[in-house]
């Protein structure tokens, strides 16, 4: 039950204000129009994007209507008041595919075979979604039938998989450059995972060059506008630029 870019699993309500924008679907509340962190949605691409955005875990749920193990897990999981205010707190982006006929079901369902393995033997199924690029990674792809799995258990599970993982947050000082990941994107969050070397980089505007890299205590730890290093926990790092 859980997913890539790191891959994560989850169930939840959601509570939104706005006249038609709120269904309910197994005892889940979820919203057709807005995307919100902690909140479940049906717009799969516009969670993924959102998510990607900013550098957070992407849950999906997908549930199959009349699905027996489905209506078990939802009721008796995604929405217990425990696995709830979780949800909320969590920080992370929830997306609900219903069937295979609406698009987010359709989206969710591509989304958890994109590997290439059969994730929907059984039905629900539920994925973590970490790295933006390539396929579902890490995955904890399981099938769950409601059977032994509480929603403290389904939590415990997705921790898990983001213990694997550490958080880094790139940061420029000023208008003077930018910096990517090795992906050449501008970004401010991105996952990893733990044991793995990453390089960040350094692009000065014209006019102007890199001073270097500083971690989180403010300490230069690179000069070079290609900075390596390995993943070991959550942390940021700043480049810091001058006018030349």
């Amino acid at each position: 039950m859980f997913r890539k870019a790191l891959i994560f699993t989850v169930c939840a309500g959601l509570c939104l204000v706005g006249s038609g924008a709120t269904k309910t679907h197994e005892g889940l509340s979820y919203s057709t129009t807005a995307v919100k962190t902690g909140v479940w949605s049906t717009q799969f691409s516009k969670c993924k994007k959102h998510a990607e955005k900013l550098g957070v875990p992407l849950v999906v749920l997908w549930v199959n209507p009349g699905c027996g193990h489905c209506k078990s897990l939802c009721n008796d999981i995604a929405a217990s008041s425990d696995f709830e205010e979780w949800r909320k707190s969590c920080g992370y982006v929830f997306v609900l595919g219903i069937g295979t006929k609406t698009k987010a079901g359709a989206r969710s369902k591509e989304f958890a075979k994109s590997d290439g393995s059969s994730t929907l033997r059984k039905y629900p199924f539920c994925a973590v979604y970490l790295n933006p690029r390539g396929s579902v990674s890490p995955t904890v792809k399981k099938v769950f039938t409601g059977s032994g799995l509480t929603a403290k258990s389904f939590r415990s599970k997705a921790k898990s998989v983001i213990k694997k993982y550490a958080r880094i947050k790139l940061k420029a000082c000023d208008e003077n450059g930018t910096v990517s990941d090795k992906y050449g994107e501008v970004v401010q969050v991105r996952w990893q995972k733990i044991g793995k070397k990453v390089t960040l980089t350094a692009k000065p505007k014209r006019g102007c060059s890199l001073i270097g890299w500083y971690d989180a205590n403010g300490k230069l730890v690179s000069k070079k506008t290609d900075y390596r290093v390995k993943v070991k926990k959550s942390t940021k790092y700043e480049a810091r630029f001058r006018e030349d």
